[in-house]
């Protein structure tokens, strides 16, 4: 029931600035800040350490906020706004979603070659609930 409960919890927070990783040629370790300009879509979430299957979702980046729209089994569509920050290893989302307010962490972001999509992978602690958000660059 745990996970169940944490659903729209995740919704919102995934909502509040999605976070993301994988593997290639450069990642968000060398020192920089990559650029997460674009749209995204959902690989896979993780609630406290359990899979969400059949979770869909797009994310839209600009340079600090996103916008969001998730689909969660047996849940209303989540759609909404955020603001984020990102140092090269962390990354802080607000929300005004009531869910979220506000969540940190830390990401990878894998800068593949042209023709394969980027990959980002987040691992978030809002209100105390443990995620994670994989992402691809469409």
């Amino acid at each position: 029931m745990r996970l169940r409960r944490a659903l729209p919890l995740v919704a919102a927070l995934v909502l509040g600035g999605g976070v993301f990783a994988a593997c290639s040629d450069s990642t968000s370790s060398n020192g920089t800040v990559p650029d997460l300009t674009g749209t995204w879509d959902l690989v896979s979430l993780d609630v406290a350490g359990t899979n969400v299957p059949g979770t869909v979702g797009s994310f839209t980046f600009t340079a600090t906020t996103v916008d969001i729209s998730l689909t969660l089994p047996q849940q209303a569509p989540v759609t909404g706004t955020g603001t984020y920050t990102l140092t090269p290893t962390n990354i802080d989302i607000n929300s005004t979603n009531a869910l979220i307010g506000q969540a940190s962490g830390t990401y990878t972001f894998i800068d593949k070659p042209p023709g394969t999509a980027d990959t980002l992978t987040a691992d978030l602690l809002a209100q105390g609930t443990p995620f994670s958000v994989v992402v691809a660059r469409q």
